[in-house]
């Protein structure tokens, strides 16, 4: 339930979701489809546990070129300041 309602949740957000199934669990396996299925429809990736590592490692070479935080990125990593004089 926590990982459905948060997925949801961050999904409404604008956030791009991504859930790993065989990381994720229920006391019922039918529960787990269910939720995984509702997820996969609307709020997030539903993708196994070596997609996510496989995405990850493909950032991380990609990462090579990104360029490094400034200051006040490091103080403000969420932007807050900037929300703050909307």
């Amino acid at each position: 339930m926590c990982v459905l309602a948060s997925s949801m949740d961050a999904g409404d957000r604008g956030y791009n979701v991504i859930v790993a199934e065989d990381c994720v669990a229920t006391f019922a396996h039918r529960n787990h489809v269910a939720a995984l299925s509702v997820l996969s429809r609307m709020w997030a990736k539903v993708w196994s546990h070596e997609q996510v590592l496989d995405a990850m490692m493909a950032d991380a070479g990609a990462g090579a070129d990104a360029q490094p935080a400034t200051a006040a990125e490091k103080s403000d990593p969420f932007g807050n300041a900037a929300r703050a004089k909307l």
